[in-house]
């Protein structure tokens, strides 16, 4: 399992891991700016995350068609191919394996770039996009 990102939750994950006696299989990976490297080498992606902006890296996991389950906290504009579902964070560990292992096995995995630069979302499309949100919300 690759954990990627730093928050406030790192330590009390590291301290579980650690309980479960599971740490030769986790690996905490820290803040990445390359993190489509490592998409390939997944099966699936969890995004649990509690704050996020726009979720930029759920537009890469759908370009590598990566079977991805994020939280509804993240906005749904995000959901441009089949490849990405979202689930409440109040939902049990349990439901989120269940969908997670039925996405693994329902989604064909293929390059769906294509499909995200129809939605609008190419580089200069970003750009342009994240431009004008942090300007916003500055």
């Amino acid at each position: 399992m690759f954990l990627i990102g730093d928050g406030e939750l790192k330590n009390e994950i590291e301290k579980q891991v650690e309980n479960l006696k599971i740490k030769d299989n986790v690996f905490f990976l820290g803040s990445l700016t390359n993190v489509g490297d490592y998409l390939q080498a997944m099966d699936a992606m969890i995004f649990p995350s509690l704050y996020e902006g726009f979720g930029t890296v759920v537009l890469e996991t759908q370009c590598n068609g990566l079977p991805t389950l994020a939280s509804d906290r993240l906005t749904k504009d995000t959901q441009i191919t089949e490849c990405i579902e979202f689930l409440s964070l109040n939902e049990s560990p349990e439901v989120w394996a269940d969908k997670v292992l039925y996405m693994h096995d329902n989604i064909t995995r293929k390059d769906r770039t294509n499909e995200i630069r129809v939605a609008g979302y190419d580089i200069r499309d970003t750009y342009k996009i994240l431009s004008d949100f942090y300007l916003t919300h500055a």
